[in-house]
């Protein structure tokens, strides 16, 4: 009958049946060792990401089972093949973004984001899920086509989805780069005390995402060329710009977990930032006492202090504590005061000195009784 779908051929060849073997057993070794991380370490925000390993090795299950089915093959091993191998990139793109966006948040560089921390992750992961349901309803009306219509309508709902996938990525690798950029250019407080190497994640991320992106690419490539096309007739395609660099992500974090860099511990204890903007509003303390600089000091440092702290807005479950405590200050001195807060009515003169020559008190040893005695001279003046 005019219309019908003419007879689907699921593969142009035999699929290989160690190779779907060989990937099997890769993936599940890599799968084993983060789903060993992920609980020992709690870090669950990589959930995905193993979710996403148990798709490719599912898939390359059904790989494996069309390969014994040869030549007649049947729809279920294919659809599972198809559709899980499909998906799979998608679950591990949702855990990449998650870690920029808490490295934005551990090294408090909320600034230097074109994102919000904030955002960032809900706007990633947000595309992220659309593309999947796009990919998924695509395959969805691929798998139950009964016309060349529906045939192609399927094929085109997942080059849509892999076209979002792509552009999301896009934006992604660019959001990344001009970060890096910035910290690198001028490093928060964080990024040059930490000692843990969250530059090499940087690297691990940059090389996970461009091997997402040619995956992404060859993929859309393959639906627009359909199923007579050269790339799905030969199935060492799919093996090298599939398999291969899905499986290069999976080993990559593997080989360097972001629980390396990016802990719960480290995300929640007071940032050395945050404590030393307590130390700040401490000598601000003392300099408001002192009439000589009083005048000053008000006009030129009260509204930049609100500045400063909104970019160390990072950690709320602490920092909640500096800004009750800042309320009760006349005022505060931000972190690019001059020379006034180690040499000038009565600050202490101690601390570090500062690429550009100025002294930073030591805040190491504050805490929070400090702060409370702090708190209650500025009350009883």
């Amino acid at each position: 009958m005019a219309g019908e779908v003419p007879a689907y051929v699921f593969y142009h060849y035999k699929p290989n049946l160690v190779a779907a073997i060989i990937f099997i057993v890769t993936f599940s070794l890599s799968a084993i060792l983060h789903v060993f991380t992920l609980t020992r370490k709690r870090t669950w925000y990589f959930i995905p990401f193993v979710i996403g390993c148990l798709f490719e090795i599912v898939g390359y299950v059904g790989r494996a089972l069309s390969s014994g089915e040869y030549p007649n093959f049947t729809k279920v091993p294919y659809i599972i093949q198809s559709s899980l191998l499909l998906l799979g990139p998608t679950l591990l793109a949702a855990s990449i973004y998650m870690i920029l966006g808490r490295l934005i948040v551990l090294l408090e560089a909320h600034n230097y984001s074109i994102i919000h921390p904030k955002w960032l992750t809900k706007f990633f992961v947000l595309g992220d899920i659309l593309s999947f349901f796009v990919q998924a309803g695509g395959g969805g009306i691929l798998t139950q086509a009964k016309t060349l219509k529906d045939l192609n309508l399927g094929q085109n709902v997942i080059i849509a989805g892999l076209a979002i996938q792509i552009l999301f990525f896009a934006f992604f690798i660019t959001v990344t780069l001009v970060f890096h950029r910035r910290i690198l250019a001028r490093p928060t407080h964080n990024a040059r005390a930490l000692t843990t190497p969250w530059k090499k994640l940087l690297v691990v991320l940059y090389t996970s995402s461009s091997f997402i992106m040619i995956r992404s690419i060859f993929r859309v490539a393959e639906y627009v060329l359909g199923s007579t096309g050269e790339l799905q007739s030969k199935e060492v395609y799919l093996y090298c710009l599939d398999a291969l660099p899905m499986l290069c992500v999976a080993l990559a974090y593997n080989w360097f977990h972001p629980s390396r860099v990016v802990t719960r511990k480290a995300l929640q204890k007071p940032s050395e930032t945050s404590l030393q903007l307590l130390m700040y509003l401490r000598e601000a303390n003392k300099l408001y006492s002192n009439d000589d600089f009083r005048g000053e000091i008000k006009d030129n440092f009260l509204s930049p202090l609100k500045t400063e702290a909104a970019t160390y807005n990072t950690n709320m479950k602490y920092f909640a504590r500096w800004r009750v405590l800042m309320s009760s200050y006349p005022l505060g001195l931000p972190p690019s005061c001059p020379d006034y807060c180690g040499n000038a009515g009565g600050g202490t003169g101690g601390g570090t000195a500062n690429p550009d020559g100025r002294r930073e008190p030591d805040y190491a040893g504050t805490t929070r009784s400090d702060a409370r005695a702090t708190k209650l001279s500025v009350n009883q003046k």
